[in-house]
């Protein structure tokens, strides 16, 4: 339900730089998010360079890495909301790391197939799943209301400089050596993010259910449900997000396999493609709670969904000639990364502030549902698209969805929320 009105502010009055739980965590979510960018570039090399797939099962790849977040995302909402937030993280780093070191395994005595690195990438996704459910709703433990856009915006730029790097050191690593044992990177960053959580003293209240309540998981996931589709601000930032996401992960499905077989791009001229693409978000986690203070959460969100998609539109001169191909993906790539981070940051920021800490892990776990479940339907469509109409034609189709999703938060309040003022919060 919705409670009366009532006015939160952005503004920063506090350094978060002697915030000692923050500057741990942004540490491991650092080191942690660097790993998994080269896991990220690792995988479809080695099975496009290694085992040699074709775009269907390059698709499957990239589907199978997101799929649990439709199939585990709800209920990982509810564990989220009743478990120790931070103690999960950890055992969630742990599992990742313990998976990933098969890839090397089977590497090593030669049974590294497509079947295991789907299986890898599938129970890989679940800890993911549940790891960014929990770290969404872990943020607003360790920092004050108007400390989340400047957190948001720090977090956002570790990402984006660990995609700005990661993809390049991985393609080096893939040329090099191979993948499966660029996939250590990130196992070792995995366990020493577990670490840094250990040290973290937060006051996280144990939330238990009321036994006089007839209480369910079912009605657990339903209640994560109605806060978002009931919520015009929450919905429309879901279809925003989801639709973004499906469009660009037709692209990405095939992307790599595109660079490789069409235009003849080496795996560490795709790693370098990455980075500099991945430059975009760097500078703009440098600026984004600038805008969003200035411009408020409502333009942010809206205009950088606009330009995303404009910035998409690059793909289509991704054609021909190697250079001029390769510049065209980077330019688009760029483009969509700089304002997708002001997005990010501005929507990730609105949602934490509008919602009560307790429903925190069902309300971020159905719009991670929602959000990254269209990556996999969009990674499955573009490699049936690729196989069937080709993979340039492919592009051409998910350039041009890639226009829409703006409209999601266009017509809707959400472009009304201006000067860094919330609207209501949900409970």
């Amino acid at each position: 339900m919705e409670n009366k009105p009532k006015t939160t502010t952005v503004n920063n009055k506090r350094s978060l730089w002697k915030n000692r739980n923050f500057m741990i965590f942004w540490s491991g979510q650092t080191l942690s998010s660097f790993g998994s960018q080269i896991t990220l570039m690792a995988l479809p090399l080695i099975a496009s360079v290694t085992l040699n797939a074709n775009p269907l099962e390059m698709g499957i790849l990239r589907t199978v890495e997101f799929l649990p977040f439709l199939l585990f995302g709800l209920f990982a909402g509810v564990w989220v909301d009743y478990l120790p937030k931070r103690l999960l993280m950890v055992f969630m780093d742990i599992s990742r790391a313990a998976i990933l070191l098969v890839i090397p395994f089977l590497f090593v005595i030669g049974s590294l197939n497509m079947l295991s690195l789907w299986i890898v990438a599938f129970l890989t996704g679940i800890c993911t799943t549940f790891y960014a459910i929990c770290y969404q709703s872990f943020v607003p433990y360790i920092l004050e209301k108007d400390e989340l856009t400047d957190g948001n915006s720090k977090l956002e730029l570790s990402r984006s400089v660990s995609e700005s790097s990661g993809p390049g050191l991985a393609g080096m690593l893939v040329q090099l050596l191979s993948g499966a044992f660029a996939i250590l990177v990130n196992a070792v960053s995995s366990i020493i993010s577990g670490i840094m959580l250990l040290l973290l003293k937060v006051d996280e209240p144990k939330q238990v259910k009321n036994k006089k309540e007839n209480t369910s998981v079912w009605r657990d996931i339903g209640e994560g449900l109605k806060i978002v589709f009931k919520n015009r601000y929450l919905s429309a930032i879901a279809g925003c997000s989801a639709t973004t996401n499906f469009f660009l992960n037709v692209v990405l499905a095939i992307l790599v396999l595109y660079a490789t077989k069409d235009i003849g791009l080496s795996p560490a001229l795709i790693g370098l493609l990455m980075t500099l693409s991945s430059l975009g978000a760097v500078i703009s986690a440098f600026i984004s709670n600038t805008v969003i203070n200035k411009f408020g959460f409502g333009k942010a969100i809206v205009y950088s969904s606009l330009f995303q998609g404009i910035g998409g539109l690059c793909f289509l001169g991704a054609i021909g000639n190697e250079f001029v191909a390769f510049m065209m993906m980077c330019f688009a790539l760029f483009f969509m990364t700089f304002f997708m981070t002001i997005y990010n940051v501005a929507q990730v920021s609105l949602r934490q502030m509008i919602t009560e800490k307790r429903v925190l892990g069902r309300m971020n776990a159905t719009m991670r549902t929602l959000v990254w479940g269209s990556i996999p339907l969009g990674a499955f469509t573009g490699g049936l698209l690729g196989t069937w109409i080709g993979l340039y034609p492919t592009i051409i189709v998910a350039a041009c969805g890639g226009m829409l999703p703006f409209l999601w938060v266009l017509f809707s309040p959400v472009r009304k929320v201006t000067d860094g003022k919330i609207i209501n919060e949900i409970s």
